[in-house]
């Protein structure tokens, strides 16, 4: 009779099979969240991009409005103090 093999053979083949199941089962999920890591760095390039482009645009329109409020301020201003002349007259 042949002699069969090794009970740390035996055993080692059993550990190899519980770890290529594992690896097998974490697979999908590994891709997924490289996937999703993918999809972050785009999507911050992306933001980063957008934040480059329209900061100073915004910030451009921004001021233009603040001028137009103050102007528009002031021109009330003198029209108030015109209407409280022309009352006292």
């Amino acid at each position: 009779m042949a002699p069969g093999p090794s009970p740390a053979a035996v055993e080692a083949a059993a550990a190899f099979e519980q770890l290529s199941d594992l690896l097998v089962s974490a697979a999908p999920r590994e891709m997924l969240l490289r996937r999703l890591g993918e999809a972050l760095a785009r999507t911050s390039r992306q933001v980063n991009s957008l934040e480059r482009r329209l900061t100073p645009e915004l910030r451009g329109q921004l001021l233009a409005v603040r001028r137009t409020l103050d102007e528009r301020e002031r021109e009330e201003h003198v029209r108030l103090g015109l209407l409280a002349r022309a009352r006292r007259a």
